[in-house]
């Protein structure tokens, strides 16, 4: 009891102490004195608040049956239920694609397409697949330390940090550079001083 009155208190002070107006006021250039650009875009219609409030419920909804039918099973239990899941509910799945299609598409229709420079989708895919591969790898050499000596258990660890390290360079370089092109088409640095 005392626990939670406590708990309470906290969070009524809290409250009070950020409508007080103690908390620092923001005053960059952002709407919402971020320092990110502001971008003039009309506001979106009723209409399509609506099916974007649908989309994300539904897709809430599968995500959630997802998780409790996964629960906690193993690895290749989970590729199965996963597996079983789509079947079931392909035409949910279905039904939301194309929905969140239709959303795309309205929003460009209002707001505009914005330019992607050539090739950057062939760099987004690559830099997934890379960092999809480097989880991958780190799972696999987690897996075959088991049965190894101490000694070999450090050997093999020290090689696969410097490799690591190398790639996770290479991969946050890559990251950067993708950034970098996203900010140069919305014309301005959305993440100063990284």
């Amino acid at each position: 009891m005392r626990k939670t009155i406590e708990i309470m208190f906290l969070v009524l002070a809290g409250s009070l102490f950020i409508a007080s107006g103690a908390v620092a006021q923001n005053d960059g250039p952002g709407p919402d004195g971020s320092d990110r650009p502001e971008v003039d875009r009309p506001p979106l219609p009723a209409e399509l608040r609506e099916k974007i409030v649908e989309f994300k419920t539904e897709q809430h909804a599968l995500r959630s049956e997802l998780r409790t039918a996964i629960g906690d099973t193993t690895e290749a239990e989970k590729r199965a239920i996963v597996e079983a899941f789509r079947e079931a509910n392909v035409e949910r799945i279905a039904d939301q694609r194309e929905l969140g299609a239709e959303i795309r598409a309205e929003i460009a229709e209002i707001r505009g397409d914005r330019e992607v420079p050539d090739g950057f989708r062939d760099r987004v895919t690559d830099f997934r697949h890379d960092r999809r591969e480097l989880q991958i790898d780190r799972r696999e050499f987690v897996a075959s330390l088991e049965g190894l000596s101490e000694e070999d258990r450090e050997t093999a660890i020290q090689a696969f940090k410097e490799e690591y390290r190398e790639r996770l360079h290479d991969l946050k370089e890559a990251r950067r550079d993708l950034r970098d092109d996203v900010n140069g088409n919305l014309g301005g640095n959305r993440r100063p001083g990284e």
